[in-house]
């Protein structure tokens, strides 16, 4: 067996599937000596980090958000495409409340009633969810179960059917 280059076989490249592999293996045990030895990896995960979430597919990247690292999530939960945005809400990571907050944030409603629909918001993203532009999750927030001081913020919702749903809720 040997690695094709362009078309071709590279004669520079020859090797076979056994010493391929334990090159390969040679370069993780080095890698996990080095983190042991330093006690740092931050240089070598935020070079991975950086080439995955800058994938220029968004399909890769959105497969990639539904089981990155909380490294990788902090920065797909910002992507410009909203099915990136979207599967990020399936991670489980997104239990964090960083995420959580950036989620509430979202520009597009639908990220923000899916993250709703998998997790239960930590309180301080429920007080950035009252204030957000979107009625619908304000209206979705005033049916639920909330500690009476939350529901009373929305009870004065600028909205009248969100305050009406708040009041009777």
């Amino acid at each position: 067996r040997v690695l094709f280059r362009s078309g071709g076989i590279d004669p520079a490249f020859q090797c076979n599937a056994e010493d391929l592999l334990l090159s390969a293996l040679h370069h993780v045990g080095d890698a996990i000596a080095f983190r042991r030895v330093n006690g740092d990896e931050s240089p070598w995960i935020e070079q991975v980090t950086d080439l995955l979430t800058s994938h220029p597919d968004p399909f890769v990247r959105a497969q990639l958000a539904e089981r990155c690292s909380l490294r990788q999530l902090r920065r797909l939960v910002t992507d410009e495409h909203v099915s990136v945005r979207l599967l990020s809400v399936t991670n489980p990571f997104a239990i964090d409340l960083d995420i959580q907050l950036v989620l509430a944030e979202d520009p597009d409603e639908l990220v923000v009633h899916a993250f709703l629909d998998r997790h239960t918001p930590y309180r301080e993203t429920v007080l950035k969810l009252i204030k957000c532009e979107h009625t619908s999750v304000r209206y979705r927030l005033a049916s639920t179960n909330l500690a009476n001081d939350l529901l009373s913020q929305l009870a004065h919702d600028h909205d009248s059917s969100v305050a009406k749903v708040a009041r009777f809720t």
